[in-house]
């Protein structure tokens, strides 16, 4: 698993490194980089931390040719929460 920040898309707001700081840390001008590309095991929720906080959405964390955007996550959270209740008690 892989986590990329795009230098196009980043403001530098400051977020994922603020955030997650084993990941991300700032370049020289406060713009977001990733400190190793490569996601050591156990550390994927806290990548996918910094996607989910970036403004920019210029976090991505892919596995093999698979992209997670905060956009997918957005839809993904979305759709267990809408999900109706199997139990039938409406809560």
């Amino acid at each position: 698993m892989k986590v990329t920040v795009d230098r196009e898309r980043c403001t530098g707001h400051g977020r994922c490194y603020t955030l997650v700081p084993e990941l991300f840390e700032p370049d020289d001008d406060g713009y977001g980089l990733a400190i190793n590309a490569t996601i050591r095991p156990g550390f994927e929720d806290r990548a996918r931390i910094g996607v989910m906080n970036c403004p920019e959405d210029a976090i991505v964390i892919s596995d093999n040719d698979e992209e997670e955007t905060a956009a997918q996550m957005l839809d993904e959270r979305t759709e267990t929460t809408n999900r109706p209740d199997p139990s039938g008690s409406g809560s």
